[in-house]
């Protein structure tokens, strides 16, 4: 049976450049990999000819000869080629192998040796009320997390000793075996790919070298932390254990409280003002608090209507990680009294009758649309 061309067992051009050449190969090798696929014997056969096909067209040296003479350049060896050629099978499935690894999860030993590198990230949401987020403050936080074992010392070993090289793969957490044409890797049953193992684990700890504690933490918030503000502690977080490197780190969140007085939004305060009709209506400079526990002035022109807005710059909170600061909204609200005494309600009165020589744009011209409204109605009907 004549041998496929190799060009088309790789599904690429002629001119494809090397690093084409080398994905192509990728892509087939990840597909019909014996490991993906066992028992599957035609995924077997096109693995080696994809091999096959990359060792030649991969190879600077027997490109060009390939290129000339085709398949007839290589049979003088006899398949003696693929060992002698340029780095053999075994290179290229190395320079692959790794990556292979990698996408299938092959490697328990990768996995294990990712989840063990530190201890476990914690987070903690802390409450503060809106002038803790203006100036900044120090908390003292409660942890509960795993901590080191007090009869091990965090070692996971009964004799302190901690955790020791595995005998077995010499600490690289897998071992090699050939199988024919195939390097196969497998993980080391003796550490289960972590590369270390615990001879002697103790009792309490079970040889993890954790167990749940308390921690005290004294965290500092900047000011102008936000609602949502996250704040990392390094290593502050759970326990490495007997196989990590390092502690996990600690997640401040930050959660506001709500405010008697005052709304915020980023950098902005909100502050909601009622006023009666008659500090609208004739004005007046009002006093108010701020959030920096100061005292500004705010004077409320005569006329000013219900749901105007005054603007006090600089009278807002600061941004996080700045001297900056926002700007302080105040939202006019005309209240309207619920029981009025027959003073008054006569005075009042005596000012309904005097309305209508006053200025209300608001009301006139809705009272003119109105009117516009019913003449355009009986037009219709």
């Amino acid at each position: 049976m004549a041998k496929q061309d190799y060009y088309d067992v790789l599904g690429i051009s002629r001119d494809a450049d090397t690093s084409a050449v080398k994905r192509a190969y990728r892509t087939l090798a990840m597909k019909h990999h014996p490991d993906r696929n066992p028992g599957d014997k035609k995924a077997e056969q096109a693995f080696k000819e994809a091999t096959e096909a990359y060792e030649v067209l991969g190879d600077e040296k027997k490109r060009p000869t390939y290129d000339r003479y085709g398949h007839d350049a290589f049979r003088s060896n006899a398949g003696g080629g693929r060992q002698a050629g340029a780095g053999g099978f075994g290179d290229i499935f190395e320079d692959m192998f790794s990556e292979f690894a990698d996408i299938m999860g092959s490697g328990r030993r990768g996995t294990q040796q990712r989840g063990t590198q530190h201890g476990a990230d914690l987070r903690v949401d802390v409450d503060l009320s809106l002038e803790e987020t203006f100036y900044g403050v120090e908390k003292s936080i409660e942890v509960t997390a795993p901590i080191a074992c007090e009869s091990c010392n965090g070692k996971g070993s009964s004799s302190g000793r901690g955790a020791q090289t595995c005998s077995e793969c010499d600490g690289s957490g897998t071992f090699r075996s050939q199988q024919g044409f195939f390097t196969l890797e497998h993980t080391c049953r003796r550490c289960q790919g972590g590369g270390r193992i615990i001879a002697d684990p103790c009792r309490r700890c079970n040889g993890s070298g954790q167990m749940r504690g308390r921690n005290r933490i004294s965290v500092k918030i900047p000011r102008g932390a936000d609602n949502g503000t996250r704040i990392r502690v390094s290593e502050k977080g759970g326990y490495k254990g007997a196989m990590g490197r390092k502690n996990g780190d600690l997640y401040i969140f930050v959660r506001t409280k709500i405010h008697p007085i005052f709304q915020r939004e980023r950098n902005t305060i909100y502050c909601r003002l009622p006023v009666s009709i008659a500090t609208a209506a004739l004005g007046r400079a009002i006093t108010l608090p701020s959030i920096d526990g100061g005292k500004v002035s705010l004077k409320i022109p005569a006329g000013s209507q219900s749901g105007d807005r005054f603007r006090l710059r600089g009278k807002g909170t600061y941004t996080l990680q700045s001297a900056t600061r926002g700007d302080m909204i105040v939202a006019l609200e005309v209240e309207i009294p619920r029981n009025l005494s027959e003073s008054q309600r006569g005075c009042l009165e005596n000012f309904e009758k005097e309305e209508k020589k006053s200025q209300n744009p608001e009301s006139e011209n809705f009272l003119a649309r109105v009117k516009d409204f019913w003449a355009r109605s009986k037009q219709s009907s």
